[in-house]
């Protein structure tokens, strides 16, 4: 079993976007396009995750077999049903479970290892936090103190990323519905090369401003990240941040209400 992208996401090593298990399909897409497949749909994600849990059936390597009878399977999605707050659907459950049966697998289990990459997505940079038992503050992680983790505890690790992988891509070309789900890498929104710009929801649905350029013509949206967003409402006046494209088109870059 190889410690690709999708399992190092599972152990943590990845950070998770926002929004809680029902985003999690989205990063995991991310990892599993960086691990040479393509899936759009959290249906595809899910599907992905119990074609790898039948080859690990016979992967002498995995100890946990345990967890994947399906008696076993069916009561870890019970479980995470039950414990999760949020209104989880069956691909919701099967991803989840599949991550917790990652999470859990020994080191040595994987006999092939590969390095996170901030490429793929953020990395895990453990925040401060405060040891009330010890009176201690331990300082945030450090991207060096990230990088020493990772040579110390996969010193066996190899560079291995895809050099077609491009986040935005993948982004845009998964279906995220919800324009508050999509993941905005911190620094690619930055004024220093993107503008800012009040627009209506409507515009952002027909992708076209209410405005003409210079010379007259139409000034059109690429949409980016944000391709398959849905739900932006009509009425609603968003700030917008654009990279200014070739031929007058405008690529958007975030979106936020204030």
């Amino acid at each position: 079993m190889k410690l690709n992208h999708t399992a190092l996401y599972c152990k943590g090593w990845y950070k998770k976007r926002e929004g809680g298990v029902k985003t999690k399909w989205m990063d995991m897409a991310h990892c599993i396009h960086a691990d040479g497949w393509s899936p759009q749909t959290k249906e595809d994600v899910a599907n992905w995750c119990l074609i790898r849990l039948d080859e690990m059936r016979n992967d002498k390597k995995f100890n946990r077999t345990n967890m994947i009878d399906l008696y076993s399977f069916i009561n870890e999605m019970i479980r995470a049903k039950n414990f999760y707050n949020e209104e989880l659907d069956m691909y919701d459950l099967i991803i989840l479970s599949y991550r917790n049966i990652i999470m859990e697998c020994d080191i040595d289990c994987f006999t092939e290892r590969v390095k996170p990459n901030p490429n793929v997505l953020p990395v895990n940079l453990h925040p401060a936090w405060y040891s009330v038992m010890e009176c201690k503050l331990y300082p945030a992680m450090m991207m060096c103190d990230y990088i020493k983790d990772v040579e110390r505890l996969l010193p066996d690790a190899k560079d291995e990323l895809d050099n077609i992988y491009n986040f935005e891509s993948v982004e845009s070309f998964i279906r995220i519905k919800n324009w508050k789900d999509v993941l905005v890498i911190n620094g690619s929104d930055n004024l220093n090369d993107c503008f800012e710009k009040k627009v209506a929801g409507y515009e952002l649905k027909r992708k076209m401003l209410d405005e003409r350029d210079q010379d007259g013509d139409n000034v059109y949206i690429t949409m980016n990240i944000y391709n398959n967003v849905t739900d932006f409402d009509d009425d609603t006046i968003y700030t917008c941040r654009f990279k200014q494209c070739d031929f007058d088109d405008i690529k958007l870059m975030s979106v936020t209400i204030k």
